[in-house]
């Protein structure tokens, strides 16, 4: 279920979580989500799609004042791209691009 938190809601619960462990929708948030994998799937009049991410199971919270620099720590075999590591674009050369 998706649930709408206000500015302030939300730093709290990233301060202190909530009662029951579960993070809910935050998991989507986490910056260790590596990869994504999607499945549409038709029911007769009930149509959805699923998505399910990975391959970091554990949610951490990050450090909201942090002065590391975006894209400065990025994962073996990802690259700073503009502030955001992602994969490398290999070329048909097999060239990283």
């Amino acid at each position: 279920m998706l649930t709408e938190l206000s500015h302030k809601e939300f730093l709290e619960f990233l301060k202190h979580g909530n009662e029951n462990g579960h993070v809910g929708i935050l998991e989507l948030l986490n910056p260790l989500q590596t990869q994504i994998g999607c499945v549409s799937k038709q029911k007769v009049n009930d149509p959805f799609v699923l998505c399910l991410l990975g391959n970091e199971g554990v949610f951490k919270y990050w450090d909201l004042k942090s002065k590391q620099i975006p894209g400065s720590d990025c994962e073996l075999g990802y690259i700073d791209q503009g502030g955001l590591c992602s994969l490398p674009v290999i070329s048909n050369g097999d060239e990283i691009e």
